[in-house]
């Protein structure tokens, strides 16, 4: 396979020009990504490491941490304003003001394969083209569960597998290792049957891994990006065996760590949760964020031009 990124990608922020906060205000869909970074209108400071939590499967955003209408469980509050999430998510609610929640990410893709490597890259798949992930700083990875989405390039990277219960303690072994990049994979959330039945205890074990997760990261929280999210979402309506089909047209994703500001709440869906209706986050726009708070250089990837000026 060809790699379209020949030239180094990954550089800092402070070998390239332009790469600072205000070049990233350039247009307005960068207006409505802004509220995801801390900082004044100087350079936005980097993070040293990514954590990347893949909740593979599609989660259902409705039931989780954009609780609907046509969902059966009860939506409770949070200590970020206007935010609530699933019942089953109290451990998450009570940290919600280290997160930004992205409401308004939206795609086309709705293959598990092919979404994975788009959300994960900020490139939609082209057959013979590789890119590195949208959070691999350096060369020193690790990959805690799962695998690595199909296609994308990647130099040799520690592997370990183990329950969800004791990943927090990986991730943090990992980090402390010296590993740069580390994909965790929590739980599986293709849930086509079911739903009712089945997603509370997933839940409520995916509420207990991500609180030790972010409570273990504590002292290494200003320089790690941690991405909490899936490839895409699921239906709000039920099919007929009680599950929820893939959707793409609205889900979650959430941010934290690093530059990233938290207790915030970026776009809103529609009261059913079928479309993003207010700050429409594409995929694209997310690997500006993610290349941003790592100081990476976006714009030499090839990507991203429609939304970052003065590049």
């Amino acid at each position: 396979m060809t790699n379209r990124d020949s030239t180094p990608q990954h550089q800092t922020a402070d070998a390239t020009s332009g790469l600072g906060r205000r070049a990233f205000l350039g247009t307005a869909s960068s207006l409505v990504l802004a509220g995801c970074l801390g900082g004044g209108d100087g350079e936005t400071a980097r993070a040293r490491a990514c954590v990347w939590i893949a909740l593979d499967g599609g989660i259902s955003h409705v039931d989780s941490f954009d609780p609907k209408r046509t969902s059966p469980f009860r939506a409770i509050s949070s200590k970020t304003p206007g935010l609530e999430l699933c019942e089953f998510l109290p451990r998450l609610a009570e940290r919600s003001d280290r997160l930004t929640f992205i409401r308004g990410m939206s795609g086309q893709l709705r293959d598990h394969q092919l979404a994975r490597y788009a959300i994960e890259t900020g490139f939609e798949p082209e057959l013979g083209t590789t890119h590195r992930h949208v959070g691999a700083v350096g060369d020193r990875m690790a990959v805690i569960g799962g695998l690595l989405p199909a296609g994308i390039e990647c130099r040799a990277a520690r592997t370990a597998s183990c329950a969800d219960e004791s990943k927090a303690g990986e991730v943090l072994a990992a980090l402390r290792s010296g590993e740069t990049f580390i994909r965790v994979q929590l739980g599986d959330w293709d849930d086509h049957v079911a739903i009712e039945e089945r997603l509370p205890a997933k839940l409520r074990q995916l509420d207990r891994s991500l609180a030790e997760l972010l409570d273990g990261l504590r002292d290494v929280w200003d320089s790690t990006l941690v991405v909490i999210g899936s490839e895409f979402g699921r239906s709000p309506t039920m099919n007929a065996t009680g599950g929820r089909d893939h959707h793409s047209d609205a889900w979650t994703v959430a941010l934290g760590g690093g530059p990233i500001s938290g207790g915030r709440v970026v776009g809103a869906t529609d009261p059913d949760g079928a479309f993003a209706i207010d700050g429409k986050v594409q995929i694209a726009d997310l690997r500006a964020i993610c290349s941003l708070a790592l100081g990476l250089d976006h714009a030499a990837s090839g990507a991203l031009s429609s939304i970052i000026t003065n590049v």
